[in-house]
Order: structure tokens, then C-alpha cells, then sequence
């Protein structure tokens, strides 16, 4: 058996003990040594700490899916379709010490009805229900979301119902396949509409009238934001991520430790925040500079106008992470014979708001094809200059109307006075519709009290209950 020399050994044990050492740093330390130095000088400080070079090599993005919420409440205002019982839910549904009749009687007690909870449970006239609800990512506090409600029992039909004020919580899977419940994420409460057997969530209800939805009936309590979740803790590697995403996008890192990173997407890119996800991972901590850095350009300009879509969409993705070294690039990219490569370009300078991309773009929409005019007036409102507006006002009168929905989302955007006459319609309390009088046909625009909003264009517009005329 071959023994290790000693100082071997002893290189093993420093080396470790410099790891772990680098765990215990923390960031007001870093801070502290950043303080005095210039910019420049605090990134090659950082270099000497940490080999991380590209973002997405040494971190994965988190806070980019959809978070389910649930948790059981009451239906109240019903006539006599109700149910008497509280069925027994299986073993552990609501957690391991949550029981449905007892959380229905303290939701009962915390709301201060009158008359007895007991009572009100037993009566007919009320219903115990599951509410659930699909928060999106970069979800906003006060925001509305809309609500899934479906009867527990024997309960015969939610018509005319009025769910109470319901918590809705994180849930998960465990590893067993045990449903968790973690913080609350907002609250509902509402008229109950019944969905007459219609899918809702992918789910056929399994009796007429059971299964119900309270549009915008849910309340946001929290921020959603991304973060960058680092491989190895590190609270160099850390640091220089968030000076190298900052130099980028000013302000949109914030280290929280030695392993995570909250990012803030710019609002320009809210709309576009898988974009902005995919940009943030090609950054570079140790980008090439001088002759190599114009080499590097060079070639993801060839991979950008070359035949392969994928390699292409990856290359726009890179240039725009090497903004603005890499504009000189995609303005000759729009020099190209080829539409496709035009219109990537024009595409990755929007994302960028370089101008450059304002009249390829208006090009695009004059002459290309349907789905590429519509592309482009979608990226056109990444813009919000004099011409652009000006350019989308005459879109309104386009023969597509996804391409005039575009037009009037931009429009809508800059928050100026309307460039057209506008009447209210109708409104409830979960929608508005509002009459769009545009230089070509008429629109309708029905929008909920969350995001969620419908266009419907045309000389003859009919509305049905319960929508007015």
C-alpha cells in the first residue's frame, strides 16, 4: 500500500479549509473590500476569488413556473342545494394534524359570522369546497387571479353561491406523493359562477353544476420574483454574478447569499421574461475583450444568418448578452437577403430598444408574411418613440387583426391620451368592456380585473348575457 506524503495531506487539508472559509464570508465583508475600488477594479478583484465565467454554467434560474394554490373553505347563499355533512377527507389531505370540519369551524369563527358555526355548517344552505388557484410567475402584489371552486359531498349545485374568505397556500408534492402546504400566497372570495360540467383545470365535473369559478375572484399577497440559484455556495462567485448582470442591467442583481441571487426584471422585459431569463444566462463574469471579443462577435453573427434556427436563436440570445459591443454586428445582420435573419436581428436590437430595429421591424410588418408581421408588431412595442406611435395609430386600421391588437397593447403601453374614441359598454364586477372606435373596424375590449384581456374586432359586434349590448 502506497502511502501520501505528508504535504500532500497538508495541501488537501488548506485547501478545504480556504473552501470553507469562502462559505463564511459574507456579502457586508465583500462589501467592505469593494468599497474603495473603482468599477473595473472591483470585477478583477472578484476574478482572482472565482473561476465562474458564464452565468447559466454556474447557476440555475429558479421562480420561472407557475405555483398551484388550494386549501378548502365554504360556500354560503345557496337555496338548500347545499350539504348537512362534512365528508372525511383521505388521511392527511389538509397536513397531518388538519382535520375539514375543525378548519371549517375556525374559518367560521375567524370570520365573525353571525349565528353559530356549527349551525352554519349544517345547514343546507352551505357548502364545503376546495379552492384553487395557478399563480403565474413575477405574480404582483394586489394582483387578481382568477379562482376554481369545487363542492365536497353531496352538495347538488354552487349556483347562487358566495365563497367566504379563503387563505390559499402553496402546495407540493412530496416524495411520497403527500400533498404540502406551505405559506399563503393570497386570498379569494367571491360570487361563485357554476361551470355547468365544463373543464377546469383538465377535469370534467363529475356532477352538473359541483364545479364553479370566481373570475378574478383571488388577491395576490406576494412579489414573485426570479432568482439565480448558484451550484456551489460561494459568496465571490456570487458577487461578481451580481457586478456582471448589473453592468448589463443596471440594478437587477441583488446577492441574498453565498448561494442566491434575486433578480429583477426591467419592465421593458415583463412581458418578455423568459427572454430576459434566457439573456441572463449567456452573460459572461470574464467576457473576451479587444481583438477577441470583435472575433467572438464575428462568429455568433455567422451562427445568427446562418440555416440553423436553433443555433441562430441561441446566437441572438448571446450577442444580446454582449449588448452594446454587439449592435455594430446586428445592424449588418439586417443588411442580410434573407427575411428570417432581418427580422432575428431587428428582433434582438428591439429586446436591446437600439432604434436600429425600428424600421426593419416597420418593413417586416408592410411586406412580410402573416406570422412575421405579426412578430414584428409585437416586438415593435418594446419601442415607445414619436414614429413608432404614429406607425402603430395606422395599424389600427390593418386588415389582421392580431397584428391591430398588437397596435393597441403598444398604444395602451405609453399611457397617453387614447388616439381613439372610446366609450364604456358595459360593466360588471369581475370585467368592463369597452368600445374601441378605430380608424378601421370597431373593437370590443373585454378585460378582467386581473391581466387577462380579449379583443374582438368587427363592423357587427353581438354581445350575450350577461354582457350588455
Amino acid at each position: 500500500m502506497i502511502r501520501p506524503h505528508r504535504w500532500l495531506l497538508m495541501a488537501l487539508a488548506l485547501a478545504m479549509l480556504g473552501c470553507e472559509s469562502a462559505t463564511r464570508v459574507t456579502i457586508e465583508q465583500v462589501n467592505e473590500e469593494l468599497r474603495l475600488l473603482e468599477p473595473q477594479e472591483q470585477l478583477d478583484f472578484l476574478r482572482k476569488k472565482t473561476s465562474v465565467d458564464r452565468v447559466g454554467d454556474a447557476a440555475r434560474l429558479q421562480g420561472t413556473e407557475a405555483v398551484v394554490l388550494t386549501w378548502c373553505s365554504l360556500v354560503g347563499g345557496l337555496d338548500g342545494t347545499g350539504t348537512a355533512e362534512v365528508p372525511d377527507l383521505p388521511g392527511g389531505a389538509l397536513g397531518p394534524d388538519t382535520d375539514l370540519r375543525n378548519e371549517l369551524l375556525k374559518s367560521l369563527h375567524r370570520s365573525d359570522v353571525a349565528g353559530s358555526p356549527a349551525q352554519i355548517l349544517g345547514s343546507l344552505d352551505t357548502a364545503p369546497v376546495t379552492v384553487s388557484a395557478i399563480v403565474p410567475p413575477l405574480v404582483q402584489v394586489n394582483q387578481r387571479i382568477d379562482v376554481v371552486i369545487q363542492a365536497l359531498g353531496r352538495t347538488r349545485s354552487l349556483r347562487g353561491g358566495v365563497l367566504m374568505s379563503t387563505p390559499l397556500r402553496q402546495t407540493v408534492t412530496g416524495r411520497g406523493g403527500q400533498t404540502l402546504y406551505g405559506e399563503t400566497w393570497a386570498y379569494a372570495e367571491g360570487k361563485v359562477t357554476p361551470s355547468h360540467g365544463r373543464l377546469a383545470f383538465g377535469e370534467r365535473a363529475p356532477t352538473r353544476e359541483t364545479i364553479g369559478y370566481a373570475p378574478a375572484g383571488g388577491t395576490s399577497t406576494v412579489t414573485g420574483y426570479l432568482a439565480l440559484a448558484l451550484r456551489r455556495a460561494d459568496i465571490y462567485s456570487a458577487a461578481l454574478i451580481t457586478l456582471s448582470i448589473n453592468e448589463q442591467f443596471p440594478d437587477a442583481a441583488r446577492v441574498l447569499g453565498a448561494r442566491s441571487i434575486r433578480i429583477s426584471v426591467p419592465q421593458y422585459y415583463r412581458s418578455q421574461w423568459e427572454r430576459f431569463a434566457q439573456v441572463i444566462a449567456e452573460i459572461r463574469c470574464r467576457p473576451p475583450r479587444g481583438r477577441a471579443l470583435r472575433t467572438h462577435i464575428n462568429d455568433l453573427a455567422g451562427d445568427l444568418k446562418g440555416d440553423d434556427p436553433v443555433l441562430a436563436q441561441q446566437a441572438a440570445f448571446k450577442l444580446e448578452a454582449l449588448a452594446p459591443e454587439s449592435v455594430p454586428a446586428l445592424e449588418g445582420a439586417l443588411r442580410s437577403p434573407r427575411q428570417e435573419v432581418r427580422l432575428l436581428a431587428a428582433r434582438t436590437l428591439a429586446a436591446m430598444r437600439e432604434p436600429a430595429g425600428i424600421t426593419p421591424l416597420m418593413h417586416t410588418i408592410e411586406l412580410g408574411s402573416e406570422t412575421n408581421r405579426r412578430l414584428a408588431a409585437h416586438y415593435l412595442n418594446f419601442y415607445s418613440q414619436h414614429n413608432v406611435r404614429d406607425f402603430q395609430k395606422k395599424l389600427l386600421a390593418d386588415s389582421d387583426p392580431e397584428v391591430r391588437y398588437r397596435a393597441l397593447l403598444g398604444l395602451e403601453q405609453t399611457q397617453e391620451d387614447a388616439p381613439y374614441a372610446t366609450h364604456q359598454d358595459a360593466r360588471g364586477e369581475d370585467f368592463k368592456i369597452t368600445r374601441v372606435q378605430t380608424a378601421g373596424p370597431a373593437a370590443l375590449v373585454v378585460k378582467a380585473r386581473n391581466p387577462r384581456r380579449f379583443v374582438f374586432f368587427g363592423p357587427e359586434l353581438t354581445l350575450r348575457p350577461p354582457f350588455k349590448q
